[in-house]
């Protein structure tokens, strides 16, 4: 994104989910495989910039990542994984509950690594056999298949 001019502006878009998605997939293909169309759309639009979004996961993140490197290696577009957290915190007489977005940057050494760990350390209000606190990392696992809107997250305090 460098530009000898300076400053440009670009679009982006930090907030796009994607095949595979977890909770609410509605991706259906056409004619072509339905990431592959993903794919082809991205690199089309005119959007410089992604955030690839999942909830409590970076994996469509990483899928989707392999799989339009190998379609366009030579793409100027730029994707961040960005990790869609559900709490239970009402903010207003809807009962609208907030949701935070964590968005990880992929050029930082070990950062897939370093967000396998903040998962594993993320407690959430599941529990599983014996009681057992279920980590953002196990939800939509055999121990978790299906989580709720209503996720209340705490970075769990390890060693204090």
């Amino acid at each position: 994104m460098n530009d000898p001019r300076g400053s440009v502006w670009r679009k982006w878009d930090l907030h796009l989910h994607g095949p595979g998605t977890k909770k609410n997939d509605q991706y259906k293909a056409t004619k072509i495989d339905v990431l592959d169309e993903y794919c082809d759309k991205l690199e089309q639009s005119d959007v410089a910039a992604f955030g690839i979004t999942d909830y409590f996961s970076a994996d469509s993140y990483l899928t989707f990542l392999n799989r339009f490197k190998a379609r366009y290696p030579n793409s100027d577009k730029v994707f961040f994984p960005n990790i869609e957290l559900c709490t239970s915190a009402v903010v207003n007489r809807a009962s609208e509950e907030v949701q935070l977005h964590l968005i990880f940057n992929p050029d930082a050494h070990g950062f897939e690594g370093n967000i396998r760990k903040f998962l594993q350390l993320l407690d959430t209000n599941k529990t599983g056999l014996g009681g057992k606190t279920i980590k953002a990392s196990e939800l939509m696992t055999v121990a978790c298949p299906i989580f709720s809107t209503s996720e209340i997250v705490s970075v769990a305090q390890r060693g204090r």
